[in-house]
């Protein structure tokens, strides 16, 4: 990663002097060169940041400070946390790690895990009985069986409130389900 911010003053066009900032990121094969008011440049930095962020470990702030004590993206803002992973390549994890990590104690909490998964890693909105099979058939490797009814088991998820059902046998997290699995595993 290579990194080059400066800042100086100008001269605006109505004679006051202005703050003027230029970065120069270079991630890999991505590149940002901005040049301007801190504000603007910052604004830059933090698109170009998210976008480079998928699946990334790099722990980057914004360039350069405003003059005004107000957080750059909005009162809860933390770009550093945007950035994750620590390369252009670097694969998400796969299913068998993510589950051997949360721990699951039971198989309703087996069908969270493979929820969150599906959701976190694999970008899918809802996850179906027929994804839940092909995320069992990977878990074999664990010893881990196919629960005999897979929609009845999602459905004592459903009960909890940690799963909502979208359609016919889709199903996704929601934000009490994601938190849940998120505590998973800390306790080890």
């Amino acid at each position: 990663m290579y990194v080059q911010n400066s800042q100086s003053d100008y001269k605006g066009e109505d004679n006051s002097m202005d703050k003027r900032v230029r970065v120069h990121y270079r991630l890999g094969d991505d590149e940002l060169e901005a040049e301007g008011p801190p504000e603007e440049v910052n604004k830059h930095t933090a698109v170009f940041l998210s976008v480079v962020a998928k699946g990334k470990s790099v722990q980057l702030q914004l360039p350069f400070p405003v003059e005004e004590e107000t957080p750059l993206l909005g009162e809860s803002s933390d770009v550093s946390s945007v950035i994750r992973g620590n390369g252009r390549n670097q694969q998400p994890p796969d299913l068998l790690s993510v589950y051997l990590k949360k721990a699951p104690k039971s198989q309703w909490q087996e069908i969270l895990v493979i929820t969150y998964w599906y959701q976190q890693y694999e970008h899918h909105e809802h996850v179906s009985t027929k994804d839940y099979r092909d995320a069992y058939r990977m878990l074999r490797r664990a010893g881990v069986k196919e629960p005999a009814n897979i929609s009845a088991r999602a459905q004592d998820a459903v009960d909890r409130t940690y799963l909502y059902k979208s359609y016919e046998d889709q199903y996704g997290l929601t934000v009490q389900g994601e938190q849940f699995v998120d505590s998973m595993g800390a306790e080890a």
